[in-house]
C-alpha cells in the first residue's frame, strides 16, 4: 500500500496567502472581521506554522533519501602503499599512488528498502496532517485571547456605568453629610464602594491591555480595543451545525494526524524487521592497476539489539493506538460538551436578562425610598452592587457562549475554514 500526497505545503503556502472570502453569513459587521484579519495573518505567517512546514519538508527529504537507496553509490578511492611484506615477488604492489573508483548498488534487499520508503512516507503523511492540527490549535489560542479581551472590554463598560451610578450616590450623600455631620460615615461608605468599583476597572483594564498585547504579537500590529466585537454574532445554532459540522469525525485534523502517526509506527516495525534480511549488492572497483566486479551478500544471522528494537517499536505502536482512541473520545466529548454549553448558556442569558431588568427597578425603588428615609444607604449600595454583579454575570455568560461556539468549531477542526483560510488538500490512499 502506497500513499500519494499530491499537494506540497510549500505550494500550499502561496495559495493560502490569497485568502478566501469570509465564510460568515451575509451581513457580517466590519468589527467581526477584526478577529479574522488577525487569523488570516497568523495562520499564514506565524513561526509555529513555519516550523510545522519545515518539519513536513524534512520528512519529504527523508522519503527521498530512502528511495535513493536503490541508486548506485559512486565513491572515489585512492591507495598509497607505505610498507609491504610479501611472500612471492608477484605479490609486490606498486609504491605509486593508485587512484580509483568504487561503485556499490543494491540488487535485492528482500523488501528492506521498500519498507524504509513506506515508513518515511507514513511519517511524511503524519507531518502533513500535523501542519493542519497546528494551525487549528493556533487559531484556537488566538480566538480565545480575542474573546477574553472582548469580555474585559465589555466588563469595563459595565463597571464604568456602575461607577457613574456610584458617583451620583456619593454626590447625593455629600450634600446630605455637609448639612448633617452625623451622616458623614455614610458618605465614607459610599466613597469606599466607589473606590472598589474603580479598582475593578483598573484590574479589567490591565487584563485588557495584556490580552491586546498578546494579540498584537500574532498580528504584528497594534489591536484597537474599540474594534473588538462579537465575531460569532451572526452565527446561530442552525448555521453553526449545518455549515461547520464534519460528516465524518475521522476527518478531523487532530484525528488524521494521530492516525498517521499510528500508521507510521506500524511501518516502522516492518522496516526494523527487514533490516536483518539478506542484502545482495553489486560491487565494482576500478583503478590504474586493477579492475573488478563482484556480488556481495550480507545477512545478519544474529542481532540481539535488533530484536529489542522491534519490541520497542511494537510498544510505540500500541501507545499510538491508544492515543488514537483517546483522541476519538476527546473529539466526541468536546462536540457534545460544546452543544450542551451552547444550549445552557442561552438559557442562562435569558434568565440573567430578566434579572438585570428586575435589579434596575430595585435600584430605582431603593433610591426613592432612600430619599424619604425608608431605606438605608447600605441597602441602596447593596442593591447597586447586586445590579453590577448581575450585569457582570451576564457578560461572563456571554463569553461562555462565545467559547462554546469556539469549542464546537475546534472540535470539528473548522476554525481555519471559518476564518477564511483554505485547508490543505488531503493525502489519499491509493
Amino acid at each position: 500500500m502506497t500513499i500519494s500526497i499530491p499537494v506540497k505545503i510549500k505550494k500550499i503556502s502561496a495559495s493560502v496567502m490569497s485568502v478566501a472570502a469570509l465564510s460568515l453569513a451575509p451581513g457580517t459587521n466590519v468589527y467581526a472581521e477584526s478577529l479574522q484579519s488577525i487569523l488570516h495573518y497568523a495562520l499564514t505567517s506565524d513561526p509555529v506554522l513555519k516550523e510545522a512546514q519545515a518539519s513536513y519538508q524534512s520528512a519529504q527529504h527523508r522519503t527521498s533519501q530512502a528511495e535513493a537507496l536503490h541508486l548506485p553509490v559512486v565513491t572515489a578511492t585512492g591507495e598509497q602503499p607505505v610498507v609491504q611484506q610479501y611472500k612471492y615477488e608477484n605479490d609486490r604492489r606498486s609504491r605509486q599512488f593508485d587512484p580509483g573508483v568504487r561503485v556499490d548498488m543494491n540488487l535485492y534487499a528482500f523488501g528492506a528498502i521498500e519498507a524504509e520508503v513506506n515508513k518515511n512516507k507514513q511519517n511524511e503523511r503524519y507531518f502533513f496532517f500535523k501542519y493542519d492540527e497546528t494551525r487549528e490549535e493556533l487559531a484556537n489560542i488566538i480566538t480565545d485571547l480575542y474573546l477574553n479581551a472582548l469580555q474585559s472590554k465589555q466588563a469595563i463598560a459595565i463597571l464604568k456605568n456602575s461607577l457613574k451610578r456610584h458617583g451620583a450616590i456619593v454626590k447625593s450623600i455629600r450634600t446630605i453629610a455637609a448639612n448633617d455631620a452625623g451622616r458623614e460615615s455614610e458618605f465614607v461608605q459610599a466613597q469606599a464602594r466607589k473606590i472598589m468599583v474603580e479598582q475593578q476597572i483598573n484590574t479589567e483594564q490591565r487584563n485588557l491591555a495584556n490580552m491586546l498585547s498578546r494579540l498584537s504579537s500574532y498580528s504584528m500590529r497594534p489591536i484597537n480595543a474599540d474594534r473588538l466585537a462579537d465575531p460569532f454574532a451572526k452565527i446561530d445554532e442552525k448555521t453553526l451545525f449545518a455549515k461547520y459540522t464534519l460528516e465524518d469525525q475521522t476527518q478531523n485534523p487532530i484525528y488524521l494526524a494521530q492516525q498517521a502517526e499510528l500508521e507510521s509506527k506500524k511501518a516502522d516495525i516492518e522496516a526494523e524487521k527487514r533490516k536483518t534480511y539478506p542484502a545482495i549488492n553489486l560491487v565494482g572497483t576500478a583503478s590504474r592497476h586493477n579492475r573488478g566486479v563482484g556480488i556481495n551478500l550480507s545477512w545478519q544471522l544474529f542481532n540481539r539489539p535488533s530484536s529489542y528494537s522491534v519490541r520497542e517499536k511494537a510498544s510505540e505502536m500500541e501507545a499510538a493506538s491508544e492515543r488514537l482512541r483517546q483522541v476519538a473520545r476527546s473529539i466526541d466529548e468536546s462536540t457534545q460538551l460544546a452543544k450542551i454549553n451552547l444550549r445552557q448558556n442561552k438559557i442562562a442569558l435569558s434568565t440573567l436578562k430578566r434579572q438585570i431588568a428586575s435589579s434596575k427597578k430595585v435600584v430605582e425603588f431603593y433610591k426613592l425610598q432612600f430619599q424619604i428615609a425608608r431605606k438605608t444607604l447600605i441597602e441602596l449600595l447593596n442593591a447597586e452592587g447586586e445590579l453590577t454583579n448581575v450585569e457582570m454575570a451576564y457578560n461572563t455568560t456571554q463569553n461562555a457562549l462565545r467559547h462554546a461556539v469556539l469549542d464546537y468549531l475546534r472540535s470539528q477542526g473548522m476554525l481555519s475554514q471559518w476564518s477564511g483560510v483554505l485547508s490543505q488538500q488531503q493525502p489519499i490512499y491509493k
